[in-house]
């Protein structure tokens, strides 16, 4: 999927939808409550319209829409579709929505989402930013009304031209980093990629004196990569012998060393070869007509993957 397209979806919202609902949101790890803000639908739909168009325009215009997890978060949008298991999203569709929280509650509610829906279907806009803000303890806020001053002392709702994460349908676009957390991806993927990189580091299909360099190499923003990595792969991988080398090598497109004792390996030594092995369990390398090694952001399907 282009981003363009992502685009234009945005700014059909922008120019037909007319009703939302904004919810400060109060989220203890997988409990999350919810306070509606009583925002008018003009109120909500000037925001809104005003926003989405900013942000396709001049912000998502400039990115590139990849697969969770990306690499380099920041230059993608980054979509996520396996939403079955998504505690963060049921949680949010099954939200006890309480009263207006009171001032010492305020600093509970770090992030808010706006909702509606398009042609029967849910969208969700998360921004990780606390809505209500409250000054009347520490602060002294004065707001212009007909030509006076006067002192604000009721709580403020704050709205900021910027999402972290867009539901819309079945699909995640992950803005931010921010996004990632706020949905709960970054605790399951990192732990999925960690479950996987322990299945690689108890197989064979790496030297042992490699099997540092692959985990030096995945922490950090790579952190989560192997998430979505086939396991059928690293069972071929394994079982690398003298007879089936060649055929692995020209299949898959990774270089292969010899052990000791007629033991065969893939060879990771370079990060050339650790991100074409990563990229190959994550079926983001295919062969083109000329047979040459294509990578993409978004997996391939099964009939073209390497």
């Amino acid at each position: 999927m282009d981003v363009q397209i992502l685009i234009e979806l945005l700014n059909k919202i922008a120019n037909t939808i007319a009703n939302y609902k904004c919810y400060a949101l109060n989220q203890q790890g997988n409990n999350i409550i919810g306070y509606q803000v009583s925002l008018s639908d003009t109120q909500l739909m000037l925001f809104m319209k005003t926003t989405l168009q900013y942000l396709a325009k001049y912000k998502y215009s400039k990115m590139k829409l990849g697969t969770y997890p990306e690499d380099t978060p920041k230059e993608y949008i980054e979509t996520f579709k396996d939403i079955s298991t998504n505690e963060f999203l049921e949680s949010i569709r099954s939200l006890p929505y309480h009263l207006e929280p009171n001032a010492t509650d305020f600093k509970q509610y770090k992030s808010y989402v706006i909702t509606t829906t398009l042609d029967g279907k849910d969208i969700m806009f998360f921004t990780r930013k606390k809505l209500l803000k409250n000054y009347t303890k520490r602060n002294f806020i004065f707001s212009k009304i007909k030509g006076e001053y006067n002192e604000v002392t009721d709580a403020l709702i704050h709205l900021t031209m910027h999402f972290d994460c867009i539901f819309i349908d079945d699909t995640f676009y992950i803005i931010t980093i921010d996004g990632r957390e706020l949905i709960g991806l970054t605790d399951s993927n990192k732990k999925r990629s960690l479950d996987i990189l322990s299945k690689i580091n108890s197989s064979s299909m790496i030297a042992d004196d490699q099997k540092s360099i692959l985990f030096d190499f995945v922490k950090g923003n790579r952190i989560a990569c192997l998430a979505n990595a086939d396991e059928k792969l690293i069972e071929i991988f394994q079982h690398i012998t003298k007879d089936n080398k060649a055929a692995i090598e020209k299949k898959y497109g990774l270089q292969i060393s010899k052990g000791s004792n007629d033991t065969y390996y893939i060879d990771i030594s370079t990060k050339d070869n650790r991100c074409a092995l990563i990229s190959t369990l994550t079926h983001k390398r295919a062969k083109d007509f000329d047979d040459k090694i294509v990578y993409s952001s978004t997996p391939f399907t099964p009939s073209t993957h390497i």
